[in-house]
């Protein structure tokens, strides 16, 4: 009896599905609600699928075509009781389903099962079932509730989301598991709102669309592909294959648009270094490029609409990005945890950026708010980052409101550049005139930071820029740095004690600047001037393992100690390397035989005497590309216990030089107070400071023939004089004391 009902109504729905008149979306949702039958529901969805195929195709999600499903569905296709269904699980929707007949369904929990015409009618042509009679598998999606056994306080109870997606035989009512979801509970918040998010139609249809839709393939070159969904006319970029480095998107693939970058589409990718959109691309999906560590460079599609949440989370290579004047959403942290993120540039059109759109973005140096922006301080932006927004713009208004650095121009490029530059170790951020250091990977274990880089004074400390490295034992700072950001210097779970010393009495430590976490309490000591604001914060950290030493009480704060000047060998030594690798070996044989730093050595010196062009080559070679000798004539200087080294720091490489009058000078190997150091003496008295060596023992084998021995490796002869600690320093002090000036 049922079979014959179901042939005589066929025809009618038929009539039905081909005499209705096209009409909006929102009136065939009507219809659709109207349908007396499960069949004519088909037939309905089926022609609402073909007449509205582009506005689905792009979105349509306002209008629901997810009507209560009506009489008619095969028997026993759903179960009675899920919690005694089983089905086999399969690692996703099987290819071999594809370009068969379907219906589609939505079941929570074990209510009536609901018309999935949101999902059927975006499924391709001949994906979908205009009647039972065609149809040959069904596709169901159940969303259920799962106890979380969380526990509260107040007691409070909990549950899971879950969903499933399942395929059934409609012949054998068989089914198989390609696809599951769990939104988790929440550990904490109102009683209401503990239990996990329910997703969306359109949510679900995101989550199993890659797997049901056909695919495309686009060849990269090298073994990497890009991978696509078919929508309709049009098909979305979904994942990849392979390594792929510095992409460019195609337009199109096989005739269709690509219009989309799906959710999690690169997501990790550990190769990927640069993207560029095509401008048929509207949105780019959550995640799509999350913690791509390599991606740097980012080209984004004038057409562009929308940018999911976490879309470039944690792409820590990215320095810059544009953001579309066509953008009309930003979702929360798009640009969350891009520390090296330096400069941005918002378009003209977006009125509010994501929530914490840029938290943990510490690199970010400027950022340009157009006048449709309104709301600025939900970004998570710090205050030293500098907003650029229009005069009288409500972007720049509320910048000054909230305490961020507001500067008023009337273009995005106005906007100063911002660069990175690496030297020795060293990653610093050029902004303004001014260099930040971002980062230290070198391995001294003294790390001294330099004064400038490249012209630019080294003014900040950004966060993590000496961070958990083992091997660092002191960091010593300029005077010209002003500020020390959060988490910049820290040690965790460091073995050895650590020693950090500061000039400047007026540099500021922002909260938990320096510091350690961990197992381990050794002590971090900051040597700063008494009354510095290093002092009071050390005071006011009162942590245990912070303590503060006084620094050179009335000397001058510049100065640094001698020990702490070592770390400038480890540059000294990496030169060497190079240079030795490079030199005539058997001409510069001498250099092997330099002497070691031993901190037991006892105190004594050796000055031999050499030509200028001699002293040319090795001087040269000690300063190296980041002249050491300048550096450490500055301490020389400036330390109270060294009266007989006033250094000018003059070398070869700027033709400074003067040499005695005959045409000679004399190079001293000083072994003072445990110390070893280069310098040269000139006849007036002065001495020059070339360098500082450090490394493992010997320096107790340092005897004049040892010296004699050198100079004779360089074709140097003459004599060697020795002199003891005392007559050392009594032979210094009379030569400064007639020098003129001193």
């Amino acid at each position: 009896m049922k079979k014959t009902v179901f042939l005589i109504l066929l025809p009618v729905v038929l009539l039905l599905a081909v005499s209705a008149s096209a009409g909006t979306l929102k009136e065939d949702q009507d219809a659709l609600k109207k349908a007396e039958t499960f069949d004519q529901q088909l037939a309905v969805l089926s022609r609402i699928a073909e007449e509205h195929a582009d506005e689905l195709e792009a979105g349509g999600w306002e209008v629901s075509l997810r009507p209560d499903a009506a009489p008619g569905l095969p028997e026993g296709l759903i179960p009675e009781k899920w919690d005694d269904f089983t089905a086999d699980k399969v690692n996703g929707f099987p290819g071999e389903y594809r370009g068969h007949k379907f219906i589609a369904l939505y079941c929570a929990s074990n209510e009536a099962p609901d018309f999935a015409g949101d999902l059927l009618a975006r499924l391709p042509a001949d994906m979908r079932a205009a009647s039972l009679a065609e149809a040959e598998y069904a596709l169901v999606i159940r969303g259920f509730w799962t106890p979380s056994g969380y526990s509260y306080i107040p007691p409070a109870s909990s549950s899971h989301r879950d969903y499933v997606g399942l395929v059934f035989d409609l012949k054998t009512n068989k089914a198989v598991q390609f696809w599951s979801q769990r939104n988790y509970a929440k550990r904490s918040g109102r009683r209401s709102e503990l239990s996990g998010s329910t997703l969306t139609d359109h949510g679900i249809w995101l989550a199993i669309r890659s797997q049901v839709l056909p695919e495309l393939s686009y060849d990269l070159g090298g073994g990497a592909a890009l991978l696509f969904g078919v929508t309709g006319k049009n098909c979305y970029l979904k994942g990849y294959e392979g390594e792929p480095a510095d992409v460019t998107v195609p337009a199109a693939v096989e005739g269709r648009p690509v219009t989309e970058v799906d959710k999690n589409c690169f997501s990790g990718c550990k190769t990927l270094t640069g993207i560029r959109l095509p401008e048929t691309v509207a949105s780019i999906g959550a995640s799509a490029f999350s913690e791509c560590e390599a991606l740097k460079t980012v080209a984004l599609s004038e057409g562009l609409r929308s940018i999911g949440a976490s879309a470039f989370s944690g792409a820590s290579s990215l320095e810059e990005i544009v953001l579309p004047a066509s953008l009309v959403s930003v979702g929360e942290k798009a640009l969350n945890r891009c520390p090296r993120l330096a400069r941005v540039t918002i378009g003209e059109g977006l009125e509010k950026l994501g929530m914490d759109m840029f938290t943990g973005d510490y690199g970010l140096a400027c950022v340009w708010v157009p006048a449709s922006v309104t709301n600025v301080n939900v970004a998570g932006l710090k205050p030293r980052t500098a907003v650029y927004a229009p005069k009288g713009s409500a972007a720049l208004k509320t910048a000054q409101e909230k305490g961020l650095t507001a500067i008023a121009c009337e273009s995005p490029d106005n906007m100063p550049a911002v660069q990175y530059l690496t030297e020795n170790g060293y990653t610093y951020r050029l902004f303004n005139g001014e260099a930040a250091l971002f980062r230290y990977d070198g391995e001294a274990p003294n790390v001294v930071v330099p004064e400038s880089v490249s012209g630019y004074p080294v003014t900040l400390m950004l966060e993590y820029s000496v961070y958990n490295l083992e091997h660092v034992k002191s960091v010593t700072l300029p005077r010209s740095i002003r500020t020390v950001y959060e988490s910049a210097i820290y040690a965790v779970n460091k073995k050895v004690p650590m020693d950090i010393y500061i000039p400047n009495a007026e540099m500021t430590l922002e909260t938990d600047a320096i510091g350690r976490y961990g197992s381990n309490s050794t002590p971090i000591t900051i040597h700063a001037p008494e009354g510095s604001l290093a002092q009071r914060y050390v005071t006011d950290t009162s942590s245990e393992p912070l303590v503060f030493e006084p620094w050179g009480e009335g000397v001058d704060p510049n100065a640094r100690s001698l020990k702490d000047a070592l770390a400038l060998a480890e540059k000294l030594r990496e030169s060497a390397a190079k240079f030795w690798e490079k030199c005539d070996q058997q001409e510069y044989g001498w250099f092997s035989l330099l002497p070691a730093y031993d901190m037991a050595a006892p105190g004594a010196a050796y000055v031999l005497r050499m030509t200028q062009a001699q002293y040319d080559d090795l001087a040269l070679l000690m300063a190296g590309p980041d002249n050491v000798a300048k550096v450490f004539a500055a301490i020389v200087n400036t330390q109270w216990n060294l009266p007989y080294a006033k250094a000018s720091a003059k070398t070869a490489q700027s033709g400074e030089f003067s040499p005695v009058a005959d045409g000679s000078c004399a190079v001293a190997v000083l072994v003072y107070r445990s110390d070893l150091i280069v310098v040269t003496l000139q006849g007036s008295g002065s001495a020059q400071a070339a360098a500082v060596f450090c490394s493992p023992a010997n320096i107790s084998k340092l005897t004049a023939e040892t010296v004699t021995g050198i100079a004779a490796r360089y074709g140097v002869t003459g004599e060697c004089a020795a002199y003891s600690r005392d007559a050392l320093d009594a032979l210094l002090e009379e030569k400064i004391q007639t020098e003129p000036g001193k």
